[in-house]
Order: C-alpha cells, then structure tokens, then sequence
C-alpha cells in the first residue's frame, strides 16, 4: 500500500536508535557514497552490475542512487536515508524503506539498506533494520515488511533472520536470484 501524507511526513523526520541517526539525503551524500562502489561481491547483491547501472562509472552510480532516493522523497516516496554514526557523525552508508513499485513487489514495503565496507561487522545493519521494522509498523498500516536478499549473500540473510522474517518466496529481483523475506505485524 502506499504511503499516505502522515505516514510521509513522520518517515521524513530525522530518527535515531541506539548507535545510529537517519537524516535524509543530500546532493552531498554523493561523494560520501562511491566508496561502496569499489565493493564489486556487494554491487552484485544491490542490483548495480545490471540493468542501467551497468555500464555507470562509480562517481555516476553513487549519484544515480543518491538522486533516485531524494527523488523518492519528492515524489510522495519511501527511499533511503543517510546512516550515520550517532557518537561520531560519520557517515555509513543509506537505510530505511523502500516503497516498490516493481511489478514482482508491488506495493511492498521494503526495509533496506547498503553500508559502506568499512561500517559493516559492528551489528549497524541488524540495528537499522530492526528500527525501520518497528518504525513501519508502530506509525502505518502495513500489515508486513519484506527485504529481497540476494541468495549467497550470507550476511544480509542472518540480518533478516535477527529481524523476525522469514523467507516467503524465491524470485528474480533486479536480474538478481533474491529470497523475499517478510515479517508480518504481530496481531
């Protein structure tokens, strides 16, 4: 379902949890992003080896993901937030929801997130994801929340596991094998 202009405005407020704050976008975001690019294993589980990001130098794929988020958010949108370290300010890469319009998700309100090498292995990935699955459900009306996982990324799959969701399905994402993983809002 779509987000509706509440749901919008309390989405596109600054959040924090424990260790992390979740502030939107910025053109400025873009050069603080393409070091995730040089990650070519990770590109393959993100969707950016294929489709229009093939053939993008990493500079254009940082600022074609960058400008897809705040797009996003201009057109009445979920995208992406800047992660950042709450006792240092340093940015670590984007999460939060993703409301997908693609025709094998229509409609699904996806928890997602991408973090820069060098934040990864401190538990911010399982942090962030359990905020947004509790944000999605304490402030909308969705009845579940999904994350496609590539199918041999093994850490993104223990993330989703740690979340409370469970595999709904197997499909192609993005020219991607995924697994949908999906939790439902407890009755």
């Amino acid at each position: 379902m779509k987000p509706n202009k509440e749901e919008l405005e309390r989405y596109y407020r600054t959040h924090e949890s424990e260790r992390l704050i979740f502030r939107n976008l910025e053109e400025a975001d873009i050069d603080r992003w393409i070091p995730f690019f040089k990650d070519e294993e990770a590109l393959a589980y993100v969707g950016m080896l294929s489709g229009p990001f093939k053939g993008l130098s990493n500079p254009e794929r940082a600022k074609a993901w960058i400008t897809k988020s705040i797009n996003r958010r201009k057109n009445g949108m979920f995208g992406q937030l800047a992660v950042t370290e709450k006792e240092t300010g340093l940015f670590l890469g984007l999460g939060g929801i993703i409301y997908r319009e693609e025709p094998e998700a229509y409609g699904e309100w996806e928890v997602a997130y991408s973090l820069l090498p060098e934040a990864r292995g401190f538990g911010y990935a399982t942090e962030l994801a359990r905020y947004f699955r509790d944000w999605a459900f304490a402030n909308s009306r969705v009845e579940s929340v999904v994350s496609f996982v590539h199918i041999n990324n093994v850490a993104s799959q223990r993330v989703t596991e740690k979340n409370d969701m469970h595999v709904d399905k197997e499909l192609e994402f993005f020219e991607m094998p995924c697994k949908l993983n999906r939790v439902k809002r407890e009755k």
